[in-house]
């Protein structure tokens, strides 16, 4: 229990009915944890654990759990919270009055993603009864994310029923495959009049026609990822771009800007694959090299380093690497460190200690010569001058 609590940063407690908890595990004081502070809590965990043969899970509106696991007659592993997204100030705050804590100093619980926490739960059920944990089990008797197999297959009947007419107006796979091939060949005005004459044509993602447009716009910002990355397009780059998307999409409430991000999101993948066929003829060595700058530029890379991880020659790496590039390795990740620097200035407010920091620079006067030579300003007139209105309203 100790080393899970460790490898987790879960609060573990162990407790027997009638007395409360007896030993706490880690570095955590019970009084400040709703499992030591609210005893409702814990009887509705003990509770359930009678009625049930394997781990319970509590959820508090689908982000924060518990968990209690028969250890013996009477006895129970207890470990929570643990919560499985981000929560915000006024969040925190309700699950701290939800238990009556208001007092204590208030923190986040901490987070682990939802198969992390099924995980710890299996491994602490198996610790202490040696018998391996379903997760399918767990799923099902604790009402987690289960699906009825029946239901689902009544549900694809009556979809079935109600897509025959839809059908004629469907557009085809062959269809779908040109809009892809479009962007692999590179060949922007032709993908993006097929994303819109598809997007007309596409199947019903939803009731709502917003929920329709943000899930189209997601579903065609994935295939065109795929798509850019198997003709050529870095992973590193072509996922940056996804995320970066798929995040504004999620985020948008505005019809108009929706189907303008599926569109543009179409673009700028093709012209990915444009300017990465462009450099097809370059070393692949020079790629993996790059690739490997943009995954590890926060961190200090030495040349010995990034020619172990391809697999050559460090003298030969830098000798290739200025041919092909016509700068240095070095001038290089300075120049992709000043990039992510430039989006830190215009849309956080980091202070400069803190991006030359975290863009790996050796100090705050190495990164502001390194920036003003890139830019021809400093990176503080740089952030006065393109500062964002939005951010700075936000």
């Amino acid at each position: 229990m100790q080393k899970l609590c460790l490898l987790s940063n879960i609060p573990l407690f162990f407790y027997e009915d009638g007395i409360g908890i007896t030993e706490c595990f880690g570095n955590f004081d019970k009084e400040e944890n709703p499992l030591g502070a609210d005893p409702l809590l814990v009887r509705r965990l003990i509770d359930q654990c009678r009625s049930v043969s394997g781990p319970v899970v509590v959820s508090e509106n689908k982000a924060v759990c518990f968990s209690a696991v028969k250890a013996g007659d009477n006895q129970y592993i207890l470990a929570g919270p643990m919560c499985s997204q981000f929560l915000s100030n006024v969040e925190i705050h309700r699950f701290y009055k939800l238990h009556k804590m208001e007092k204590i100093q208030q923190k986040a619980p901490a987070r682990l993603g939802f198969m992390q926490m099924l995980s710890l739960i299996s491994l602490i059920y198996t610790a202490v009864t040696g018998e391996i944990c379903d997760e399918e089990k767990l799923l099902r008797e604790n009402k987690l994310a289960y699906v009825d197999p029946e239901e689902l297959e009544r549900d694809k009947a009556s979809f079935r029923i109600g897509k025959v007419e839809e059908e004629a107006y469907h557009h085809t796979y062959m269809e779908e495959m040109q809009w892809i091939n479009c962007i692999k060949n590179g060949n922007e005005v032709k993908a993006k009049e097929m994303c819109d004459s598809l997007a007309e044509n596409a199947g019903k993602l939803s009731g709502k026609e917003l929920n329709h447009q943000r899930n189209l716009a997601i579903c065609a910002v994935t295939l065109a990822t795929r798509a850019a990355i198997d003709s050529g397009v870095t992973p590193a780059e072509a996922y940056i771009l996804s995320d970066v998307y798929i995040d504004k999409i999620d985020k948008c409430s505005d019809l108009g800007q929706l189907i303008e991000l599926r569109r543009l999101s179409t673009m700028e993948f093709t012209r990915q694959v444009k300017e990465a066929r462009k450099e097809k003829a370059r070393s692949n060595y020079i790629e993996q090299c790059k690739d490997y700058i943009i995954n590890h530029y926060q961190y200090k890379i030495r040349l010995e380093e990034v020619a172990d991880a391809i697999g050559i020659n460090k003298n030969y790496l830098s000798h290739l690497f200025k041919k092909e590039e016509g700068i240095s390795m070095n001038e290089y990740m300075n120049r992709v460190r000043v990039k992510r620097a430039e989006n830190l200035l215009k849309y956080s407010d980091a202070t400069l200690t803190e991006i030359s920091s975290y863009v790996c620079f050796n100090s705050q006067s190495h990164f502001g010569s390194v920036f003003k030579k890139c830019n021809g300003v400093t990176p503080q007139q740089y952030r006065d001058r393109y500062r964002s209105r939005e951010f700075l309203k936000k």
